[in-house]
Parts: C-alpha cells; sequence; structure tokens
C-alpha cells in the first residue's frame, strides 16, 4: 500500500446565538496524503483534544470519532458528539483564557494515532461562551438588563445622538450645535522649472531641488532594478539574462566579445578561450485554471491541456490550447466528461484521451479530439476502467500501458488501431506501475519510474516490432506522478516526487550509451503535471505543488560554446 500521511486543511465552524446553544462545534478537514492527492472514500479514525497549554499539554476535553473520507477527501465532524475520552465539553471554561485544539489520527480508522497538528482558538465558540458567561453580566449606569434583553433607561432623547462634520473653505463645523474651528494656515505646494532641475516649494516653507537629467538621452532605461534569482538576472521593467555556467576559461583583460561564431569579427582576433553555456529554463504566459493531473499533448506548434483538477470543485472539462507562435492561450470546446490521471496520445490532427478518474471512479472511457474542428466524439472503450496509466504512438498505432485498478498496479499493454477501432492485448509489462514517465524514442516506448506498492526507478523498454520488454539501466532517483518528454536523441525525466517530498529533478537518459544525466532543476518542483516535446525543446504545464500550479515553462536542453574574442 501507499505510505500516507495527512495534510489537514481544517476549518471550524462556530454556531452564533445565546439560546439553547448545542453542545459541539463543527469541524471540516480535506485529508490528503503526502503526494497531494485526496484520501477519498476511506474509514479513518481521529481523536480531537482541546488543550489550555500546549507546552505542559493540558487536556480540557478529549474524544475521538470514526469517519469515512468522501470523494474529494473532505470529511466533516461535530466536536462534541464523539466518544468521550477525558473531561467534560460542557465544562470547558472558554472564558477562562487561550484555548487549542490538537487533532491526531490513524488512516487505518485504528487507535495507533499520529499528530496532525495544534492550532489555537483565535474567537471562542461564542454560543458556548456566551452560555457560560451570559448570567455574569453586570447593568451600568443607564443600563437595564432582563433575562437576554438590554435596553437603553438613561438619556432617551432622538435629537443627539448623530452629528455630520462639513468643511467650507477653511473652516470645519460639527452640526447640530458643534461649534467650528477655523484652519489658518494656508500653504500651496508648486514645483518650478529651470534647465533639468525641479525644484519643488512649499509657500513660507522650505524648497527642494531634483536634478532629472537624461545623461544618455534614452528615456526609456532611467528606473529598473535588477536581481538575480539562482542564475540569471531580471530586469523590473521587463528582459532577463542567463548566467553561463561557471568554467575554467579566463577572459583577456581587454575589449573582448563572446560569440557562438568561432570566427572572431573584423577588428577582433580569436584570443584562444571561451566556454560553454548550459541548459536552461524560462517561464511562458500561465493558462487562465490552475489544476493538476490533467491530459497534455502537443500537436504542430499548439500546446493543449485537457480536464485535470483544482482540489476543491468537481473534475474539470475544461480545455486550452497555448499557441507556440501567438504565444497566447485560448479556450477550446469543453470535454464530454470531466477527468483527471487520464492518458494522451496524438495520431494525425487527433488527441486521443483515454482511462483517467471522475471524482467518484476509474473511467473506461475513449475520447477524440478533432483540433481541426475543436469537436469531441467517442472511440472504442477499453475493456476494463483505469487511471494513471501511460500513453505512447509507435507506428500511428497507440500503445497503453500499466495504471491503477481495484487498488493495484498494472502491468497491462494493449494496442489501439485507429483505422480498425480495436484494442489488441500486447506483452505485459515486467513490473506493475502507475503514475510513472512514459515516452516513444526510436519505435520503442520507455516505462520510467512511478509507483507499485512503492516509488520506482526502474526504466524498461518495449519494442513493439518485437512484442518484448527489456530492462536498461534505471534513473539515478526513485519518483512517481514524473513526466517524461523527447528532445534530440535522448529521453528527459522531469520532477514527480518519492513517498516523502516533492522533487525538482531532471535526468536525461540516452538509450545508445545507457546512460543517465543530470540536467537543470525544474524551477519548481511539482508532481502530476504534464511535459511534451516540440522541436527541440520540452514544455511543461499545471501541476502541484502544495496547490495547483497554471504556469507554463520551456526547457532548452541544448548547450552551447561561446568563443572569447578580442579586440585586435
Amino acid at each position: 500500500m501507499k505510505k500516507i500521511k495527512a495534510i489537514l486543511l481544517f476549518l471550524v465552524i462556530f454556531a452564533n446565538g445565546f439560546a439553547q446553544s448545542p453542545q459541539a462545534f463543527q469541524y471540516q478537514a480535506i485529508l490528503r496524503s503526502d503526494d497531494g492527492n485526496p484520501i477519498i472514500n476511506t474509514g479513518v479514525s481521529l481523536k480531537i483534544s482541546i488543550l489550555s497549554d500546549t507546552v505542559l499539554n493540558i487536556v480540557l476535553y478529549a474524544e475521538s470519532q470514526n469517519i469515512v473520507t468522501d470523494n474529494f477527501g473532505e470529511i466533516s465532524l461535530q466536536v462534541g458528539k464523539g466518544t468521550v475520552l477525558a473531561g467534560e465539553f460542557s465544562g470547558i471554561l472558554w472564558e477562562s483564557g487561550q484555548t487549542f485544539i490538537k487533532v491526531e489520527f490513524d488512516p487505518a480508522g485504528g487507535s495507533n494515532y499520529q499528530l496532525s497538528g495544534r492550532s489555537q482558538f483565535l474567537s471562542v465558540p461564542y454560543a458556548l461562551y456566551a452560555n457560560q458567561s451570559g448570567n455574569s453580566f453586570a447593568a451600568g449606569p443607564g443600563i437595564s438588563i432582563t433575562e437576554n434583553t438590554i435596553s437603553n433607561i438613561g438619556d432617551l432623547s432622538a435629537s443627539n445622538e448623530l452629528q455630520t462634520l462639513s468643511k467650507l473653505g477653511n473652516s470645519i463645523t460639527l452640526n447640530p450645535g458643534g461649534g467650528s474651528v477655523t484652519d489658518l494656515d494656508n500653504q500651496t505646494l508648486s514645483v518650478n522649472s529651470n534647465g533639468t532641475t525641479r525644484q519643488i516649494q512649499i509657500s513660507g516653507g522650505n524648497n527642494v531641488n531634483i536634478d532629472v537629467a537624461d545623461n544618455d538621452n534614452n528615456p526609456s532605461n532611467e528606473l529598473q532594478v535588477i536581481s538575480i534569482s539562482h542564475d540569471t538576472l531580471f530586469l523590473s521593467n521587463g528582459g532577463f539574462a542567463k548566467l553561463p555556467a561557471s568554467t575554467n576559461a579566463v577572459v583577456p583583460v581587454g575589449g573582448c566579445i563572446q560569440s557562438i561564431n568561432p570566427t572572431p569579427p573584423q577588428g577582433y582576433v580569436y584570443s584562444g578561450t571561451g566556454f560553454t553555456a548550459g541548459d536552461q529554463w524560462n517561464t511562458l504566459p500561465s493558462m487562465s485554471n490552475s489544476r493538476f493531473g490533467s491530459a497534455v499533448a502537443a500537436v504542430g506548434n499548439q500546446i493543449f491541456v485537457m480536464g485535470g483538477w483544482d482540489g476543491l470543485s468537481a473534475v474539470s472539462k475544461v480545455v486550452e490550447m497555448y499557441d507556440l507562435q501567438a504565444k497566447t492561450w485560448t479556450r477550446k470546446s469543453n470535454m464530454p466528461t470531466g477527468t483527471v490521471y487520464a492518458a494522451s496520445a496524438v495520431v494525425g490532427n487527433l488527441i486521443h484521451v483515454i482511462g483517467g478518474y471522475n471524482g467518484t471512479s476509474a473511467l473506461s472511457t475513449h475520447l477524440v479530439y478533432n483540433t481541426l474542428t475543436d469537436s469531441w466524439s467517442q472511440s472504442t472503450p477499453l475493456t476494463s476502467p483505469r487511471s494513471g496509466s501511460g500513453a505512447a504512438v509507435v507506428s500511428q498505432k497507440i500503445y497503453l500501458i500499466g495504471g491503477f485498478y481495484n487498488g493495484a498496479s498494472l502491468n497491462t499493454n494493449e494496442m489501439f488501431d485507429p483505422l480498425t477501432n480495436l484494442w489488441t492485448s500486447k506483452i505485459t509489462m515486467t513490473t506493475a506501475r502507475t503514475d510513472f514517465a512514459i515516452a516513444a524514442l526510436n519505435d520503442v516506448i520507455y516505462a520510467i519510474g512511478g509507483w507499485d506498492t512503492d516509488v520506482l526507478n526502474n526504466n524498461e523498454a518495449y519494442s513493439p516490432a518485437a512484442n518484448t520488454w527489456t530492462t536498461y539501466y534505471p534513473m539515478n532517483t526513485y519518483r512517481s506522478s514524473c513526466s517524461a518528454a523527447v528532445s534530440g536523441n535522448r529521453i528527459y525525466v522531469l520532477a514527480g516526487g518519492d513517498s516523502y517530498r516533492f522533487t525538482s529533478n531532471t535526468e536525461g537518459y540516452d538509450p545508445t550509451t545507457n546512460e543517465w544525466i543530470s540536467k537543470s532543476n525544474i524551477p519548481a518542483s511539482r508532481s502530476y503535471f504534464g511535459a511534451v516535446g516540440i522541436g527541440n525543446k520540452i514544455y511543461v504545464v499545471g501541476g502541484y505543488f502544495g496547490s495547483p500550479l497554471n504556469s507554463l515553462l520551456e526547457y532548452d536542453p541544448a548547450t552551447k560554446q561561446y568563443y572569447i574574442h578580442c579586440v585586435q
């Protein structure tokens, strides 16, 4: 089973009112595993304690409750209605000082509790406080308290309650009967110009001179802030510069330039040295909808993001398209069925979205999106539901591999032929897995990492021509919920996470040498995102890192050789 570490995002709701206040208050939370996924439709047990001191751990009241999470991992219960373990709920003196709530849980539904967190009540349950302290109010002069009614028995005049404040010229007047105040300090602020000097002058006061000379005669470059992040310099008004990787090359003293051309320009000579600049990440415009677990595919120079989940509302049907040439996002026709953790594959101008999860159960649906007509249709469904599968295309045929169904990872391998609309079973994977990276290179499909009974780093390849699987050298890191894309003759596996943390690692695999190399980390860790290769670059979109993401990143794996040329 997958290791579970709950993340409790909770909301405590207090009822208002004095009369007949209930001896309970509402508590809601979303339980998530450490990889960010909600713990759905699972029986868990909670131990909730009310503390007056978190250092000495003084318990005023404690109870336990058993509850089943819903389709989105949410629980809702009333604290005060559980099985009492210590103290009395009605005996909590909310008005006596600070109080804290301590939450412990057992994801297996037993009593092996582990701490989730403690929080101070910044406002105590109002109805419960009022129920205990309502009889202790003492009426002051002009006030009468009868049961729950507070009455004014002092000044009963209705004509002296509201006054208005007005200003006319330098006079401020309070009405009615408040008199007026006249401000005799009448000064003005003016600006005078004299060449490149601007003088700010206060009448009857001081002057301030400001020199606004534009020495370079360029009004567009005056005020900017420069900052650095990792290996990139940023200007506040736009633009950035990637710093080259560290090198032992020595730039000669004098007027020198760097160039990717080994031949120096006129007036310069090659210095005999240079440096190599590494791969780099760039940020592109973000999509409108933050989400993770989307189906992501590329057709030509367009990137399509389909479905997914924002972690709160229903599973999404939204489709957005990014055009690399126009550099803009555009909404497209919604999916017929909202889905998350589906596989996607491209044949011609058609995108196949297969399987997934609709928020309640795994799907066997097979949807087809026509990028030319912006329309959806249904194709031959799967023989059984699944989510978290990987899909790749070889010779215009789709191979759907692995996934998750009925509480277990799968090692299945099925081929879909768009010409016959038929699914055919192929030889199964050596290792069952879900949420793994998949990529096709030179008519071979690689399944890398993922999750079986624990996080994997396995790397095995399927040859459709021979219908065989071969195990190759594993990744340097163990991770699931990662993605892969191809650039040149390498497969790049990006981000993801293990049982305990997200990762930003990027690793490149060269099938010709069977070697893995570490590359530049993705700027922000993430899981359950999409990655596609277009040309020699890779594009990463969406994902999850503490919350759903809407970012679009561009990765250029190439390195460049620079030459130093100096003035003759």
